[in-house]
């Protein structure tokens, strides 16, 4: 085994310079870290170089063979009785909606806090964030949302025929290994001074469609930045930095390379890595060299774009408390849809029942709220539907509520989505698709130019809303309702 890799980060990651480029990478001893050294306080550990990653690794290859032997359904399935909760925490979500339904607080609120989670990751694939305070038990195990990691990592392990599915069957496995360096870590102390930090990207071995299949929103090829620390307060906190690795669709690919940028900022070298080797490296990066927060991880990926997208610049903080205000909004949805699975108990048998339910309730929700909430992007749905949502949305600038429901009830028929990747879908068939139920038939063609924007060669759809509005949308993402001559 080769010492751990312990370097120090570019300094234009603290200090906001210019990228100067690949620099060298000196190592250094990691015993001075663990000391927490004052002249040590920019050094960032590779966790795949230390040994314990043997450890974390077989603990994986456990899971894996408990998954195997016991089966997803019955590793998920019905609790025999409630009675024993709380001493016995439910495991799966169709557990803990029962034991909501039988009175207990604390299972609803794991419901909720689940629902939001959803919500968000199914309405928002770039530029956002999200942060889910996590639990510890008894035992030192890190628990979300009620349930042990191992547990977690278990059953996404049961859902992927290794001979089928090698790729993402790797994939899991390496989520378990870093779940399992993310509770040493907690259990040393590391997490009070330090970010651990996983970088997940769309593996470049699967073909956008099966991308898609497989939960991945290929339009702009999203990647997550996951952060676990420990606040000021000890309580366990996972950040989720949603990032495009395209700035949008139909434009080349750049996550490798902008996984490469974040690497050279903290002095890891992640070239030529792929999707699922990258996954298999977490870092410790020390609190005090990124003075902005660990948004400016972001900020060292970005080159003329802001979270990977081609938008306008903005202060990365700033930004980053925009989108907790945003969380904050989805509290109330998620109430609702947590009392309509407690409502529905009695039809969860096992969890994919209760999967299946929540994804449904959170995509007719998301559905609704698209038609008046502009930061959620329609293509999140499929093509279809937000074709329906666009128009929805131009029924109600106009004041047209009618025609807006209608737009929006073909809007949730037809939508598809999915909350991550693995993550259970709504909807059927592959991302985009979705059974057309308006008798009136769209016109498409490409534009020469867009006469909003000034984008050259632009996919163009004209839809028929009524029998007096149309609406002509592009793929540059300009809109405007028309009125028959």
């Amino acid at each position: 085994m080769q010492a751990a890799a312990v370097v120090r980060p570019q300094s234009w990651l603290l200090t906001g310079e210019a990228d100067p480029g690949l620099a060298m990478h000196a190592a250094h001893d990691p015993a001075c870290f663990r000391q927490g050294a004052a002249e040590q306080a920019d050094v960032v550990i590779d966790l795949a170089e230390l040994p314990e990653r043997f450890d974390a690794v077989e603990h994986a290859e456990r899971l894996a063979q408990r998954a195997k032997a016991l089966g997803a359904v019955a590793l998920n399935g019905a609790a025999d009785s409630m009675e024993s909760f709380p001493q016995q925490a439910p495991i799966s979500l169709a557990e803990r909606v029962r034991a909501a339904a039988a009175g207990s607080e604390d299972a609803r609120k794991s419901v909720r806090i689940n629902a939001q989670t959803d919500l968000q990751e199914r309405a928002f694939k770039a530029g956002h964030v999200t942060s889910v305070e996590l639990a510890v038990d008894a035992d030192g195990h890190i628990v979300q949302y009620g349930q042990q990691m191992d547990d977690v990592h278990s059953n996404a392990m049961g859902m992927y025929d290794r001979s089928a599915n090698q790729v993402m069957y790797e994939r899991s496995m390496a989520e378990a290994a870093n779940s399992a360096q993310q509770e040493y870590a907690y259990q040393r102390g590391d997490l009070k001074d330090n970010y651990f930090v996983v970088v997940s990207r769309p593996d470049d071995r699967l073909s956008e469609a099966e991308l898609s299949r497989q939960g991945f929103f290929v339009d702009t090829m999203s990647m997550v930045v996951q952060v676990m620390h420990q606040r000021q307060d000890d309580t366990l906190e996972l950040l989720s930095y949603f990032v495009a690795g395209r700035p949008e669709a139909g434009a080349p690919r750049d996550d490798a390379a902008m996984t490469e940028r974040l690497g050279v900022a903290l002095g890891q070298d992640w070239r030529d890595l792929s999707a699922t080797e990258l996954l298999s490296r977490p870092v410790l990066v020390p609190k005090g060299m990124l003075s902005g927060g660990p948004s400016d991880l972001v900020r060292a990926m970005d080159r003329d774009t802001f979270y990977g997208l081609r938008r306008p610049a903005e202060d990365y903080a700033a930004y980053e408390q925009e989108c907790q205000e945003r969380q904050a909004s989805f509290e109330s949805m998620a109430d609702d849809i947590a009392q309509q699975m407690v409502d529905r108990a009695a039809q969860l048998h096992t969890q994919e029942d209760a999967t299946a339910m929540l994804a449904q309730l959170s995509q007719d929700a998301l559905v609704h709220r698209a038609a008046h909430d502009t930061t959620i992007n329609p293509a999140v749905f499929g093509e279809v539907s937000a074709r329906h949502i666009v128009e929805a949305r131009a029924m109600l600038d106009i004041g047209e509520y009618e025609a807006a429901q209608r737009s929006l009830g073909r809007a949730q028929a037809t939508a598809v989505s999915s909350s991550c990747p693995g993550g259970a879908r709504a909807g059927g068939g592959a991302a985009g698709a979705g059974v057309e139920e308006s008798s009136h038939q769209d016109c498409e063609f490409t534009s020469l130019r867009c006469p909003e924007c000034g984008k050259s060669n632009v996919r163009t759809t004209v839809s028929r809303l009524d029998a007096t509005h149309k609406v002509i949308s592009g793929d540059c993402g300009c809109m405007v309702v028309a009125k028959d001559d």
